[in-house]
């Protein structure tokens, strides 16, 4: 899987890297290409796109689609702050 991973800051790009060498359902991530504030990584999981996503929200990483463009990736990866994850039906806790 191809996903676009947003971060503020250096400090933000080495957490989301730690948290994805943390867990056990990530076989392999390979950076493709990065800039400053974002990376193209390709993942190798195990399991299916939902188990991947919700293994992800247990960390405070959500992995939301993003419309498709030939030139990019069609997920997006973004750490959240703990208590403002959303929900993997994409609205935040107590949204209607």
């Amino acid at each position: 899987m191809t996903v676009a991973v947003d971060y503020g800051d250096i400090g933000e790009w080495i957490a989301i890297r730690q948290r994805l060498a943390d867990l056990a359902i990530i076989r392999r991530s390979d950076v493709v290409s990065q800039t400053r504030r974002e990376a193209v990584m390709e993942l190798v999981y195990s399991g299916d796109e939902n188990q991947l996503r919700i293994v992800l929200a247990q960390r405070d990483l959500e992995l939301a689609p993003v419309r498709l463009s030939e030139a990019g990736p069609a997920w997006r990866l973004t750490l959240v702050a703990p208590g403002a994850r959303r929900s993997l039906g994409g609205r935040r806790p107590g949204q209607p």
